[in-house]
């Protein structure tokens, strides 16, 4: 036998009129079984109007294994021979259709490859016209045909194709099929035969029917296909499918709504709410709400039942019924230098099919802008002499809430002042004659900057110094004034006339090396008419030096005074003191003395040597 007919007859098993289970369940007699150790999976596995199916398994995996069978039909015997290899395989034998009920005595025997047996069945079979139908659905764009439960959203198109065999023993005349779900026959082209009402279908022949429908709302779709066939001599027979059936459920329809303040203030706080509603028809599970959150905010705090993880919330809404709505509130703080707009958008998704496949989003836009409050104060002292030296503490500080930026202060100093140096806590300082100013750069909220101004008072009898300095920045401006008066000399005798008194200081040898010493004297001389009373000599030791020798003065930390009742017209008095340099330091050692007394104003003097590494002024370098 051709191994075509052998895969006719497997794909002939699932549309045979009688399966064995069904005939041996019709008959009082079971099968036999197998008569050897060999063959005992033998039987047959289907019977129609003209044939029987065999199987034969369990044989000798050997060549030319050789079976007798033999059919008897209403006292009508066929026999065959059947030759395969190995230890299994199907085969199909033909006999002349009777009509109606009929019983088929089926008889193998086997002698082969050193096995023999035999099995023996009593079937029983009908033979009659018959139609068979068969029934599968797909989704448009899909390429799987499926008898199986289909699930679908509402508005998608569904197709149909239906296979009609005659499984009978006459050619029959196919009438009108009946499918009630079958709106529209698929479009011309379509590689499937279409059915045509009229037409002969002859035993064992099948053709196809394909259609379409679109699924326009949500409930269970059962489809089943019905055809009603006619013999030639008048007598009709039909068919039925298998049922499928196809869900479409139910769409949720989400929407959410994001607010938010239209302006806000860097450094402040903004609270968000989040609204997400559901329109149904269906409740929408698994529903949750993210907002993801703008690098120029931080997060403060969000409603119950969200997490934060940066930079997105999450807020997880459970199921929402139908016509329910949740609302969330999350509030950030803007960052105090950022200016500008702020767009934020909240999301809404659910594992619930929707109506229409969409976005569900919300956006709200905030502009931020900057509000700072500056503060500035000036302290000094509250009066001073013609030639005394003055010094000016300046304090600037940002109250927020927003970063103060380009911030700067000025100070013009008066012209009965003489600018003497300055220095800031932070950025720099320059003196523009007549100003005094300081770039600081960005003031965050809640911080300070001093700045130091040191000046000589060129000030008459009675005048006053009167000195503004101004904090200014981008977002706003604000000053402070301090005044200092004219402190008068006290004279020394009735005349009115004053000492003059003069200070110098020199510092030798002009340079030294590092760990050496450096000799420092004060020279004080009254060239006046009179004598200077209380007067009182003062150096203030730089840094990076000890003190080797204060020449009889008063030491107190880091300064070194002498005081005397008077200094005569025309007298002087010189102080020293010895200095050492501190290992490790190289640069300029600036001394710096004074002189007040009780009479004249105060004298200042300054002198400086260099420091420079062991070793260098012999022209050697050490360490």
């Amino acid at each position: 036998m051709t191994t075509d007919v052998v895969g006719a007859a497997v794909r002939r098993i699932a549309r045979s009129a009688i399966l064995i289970l069904g005939l041996m369940a019709a008959m009082a007699v079971a099968p036999a079984a197998a008569s050897a150790s060999h063959g005992e999976g033998t039987g047959v596995t289907e019977i129609t109007c003209n044939r029987v199916t065999w199987k034969y398994s369990d044989f000798p995996n050997a060549a030319n294994n050789r079976v007798q069978e033999f059919i008897k039909v209403n006292q009508v015997t066929t026999s065959s021979e059947w030759v395969f290899n190995g230890p299994e395989s199907e085969h199909t034998t033909y006999f002349e259709s009777p009509e109606g009920t009929f019983k088929v005595d089926a008889h193998a025997r086997w002698d082969t490859n050193g096995v023999t047996g035999n099995f023996d069945h009593m079937l029983q079979g009908k033979c009659e016209p018959s139609l068979k139908l068969e029934k599968e659905q797909r989704l448009a764009g899909s390429e799987e045909w499926t008898k199986y439960k289909l699930k679908a959203a509402a508005g998608e198109t569904v197709e149909y194709r239906i296979k009609v065999t005659n499984t009978g023993n006459r050619n029959l005349t196919l009438g009108e099929l009946n499918d009630p779900n079958c709106e529209q026959e698929p479009p011309n082209g379509n590689e499937i035969k279409p059915f045509a009402q009229g037409r002969t279908l002859n035993v064992e022949e099948s053709t196809y029917f394909e259609c379409t429908r679109v699924l326009e709302k949500a409930g269970f779709y059962y489809n089943a296909a019905e055809i009603t066939g006619t013999t030639e001599d008048g007598k009709e027979v039909t068919g039925k499918s298998n049922e499928v059936e196809l869900e479409v459920p139910d769409l949720a329809e989400l929407s959410i709504v994001k607010t938010g303040p239209p302006t806000a203030i860097a450094g402040e706080e903004i609270a968000y709410q989040l609204t997400v509603h559901n329109a149904g028809p269906a409740g929408a599970e698994n529903t949750v709400v993210t907002d993801e959150l703008s690098p120029d905010v931080k997060f403060v705090k969000a409603s119950e039942g969200c997490t934060y993880a940066e930079p997105e919330l999450t807020c997880n809404a459970g199921e929402l019924q139908v016509g329910e709505s949740k609302t969330y509130e999350v509030t950030v703080k803007v960052n105090p230098e950022f200016v500008g707009t702020i767009p934020n958008t909240g999301r809404a998704t659910t594992s619930t099919p929707e109506k229409e496949p969409k976005t569900n989003e919300s956006t709200v836009e905030t502009v931020v802008e900057s509000k700072v409050h500056l503060n500035i104060t000036k302290t000094g002292p509250k009066e001073a002499a013609t030639g005394e030296a003055i010094t000016w503490t300046i304090v600037g500080s940002n109250e927020g809430p927003s970063t103060a930026t380009e911030v700067r202060i000025v100070d013009p100093i008066p012209s009965n002042a003489t600018y003497v140096s300055a220095s800031t806590t932070k950025g720099s300082c320059e003196y523009v004659a007549p100003k005094v100013i300081c770039p600081l750069g960005n003031l965050a909220p809640g911080e300070k900057v001093e700045v130091t101004i040191h000046a000589t008072s060129k000030a008459l009898p009675r005048e006053t110094i009167t000195n503004t300095a101004v904090i200014q920045s981008k977002q706003e401006e604000r000053q402070a004034t301090f005044q200092t008066g004219n402190k008068p000399s006290e004279p020394s005798d009735k005349t009115g006339k004053k000492p003059l008194v003069t200070l110098k200081k020199t510092g030798s040898p002009a340079k030294i090396e590092e760990g050496q010493k450096a000799t420092f004297h004060i020279h004080v001389f009254n060239s006046g008419p009179v004598a200077a009373l209380k007067v009182k000599t003062c150096d203030q030791l730089p840094a990076h030096t000890i003190l080797v020798n204060a020449g009889h003065g008063r030491v107190s930390g880091r300064t070194v005074c002498w005081t005397l009742a008077k200094l005569a017209s025309h007298a002087g008095r010189t102080y020293t003191i010895v200095l050492r340099s501190t290992l490790k330091f190289q640069g300029k050692l600036v001394n710096h003395a004074t002189t007040v007394g009780s009479n004249f104003a105060e004298k200042r003097a300054s002198a400086s040597v260099t420091v420079v590494r062991r070793g260098a002024i012999q022209g050697k370098v050490t360490g």
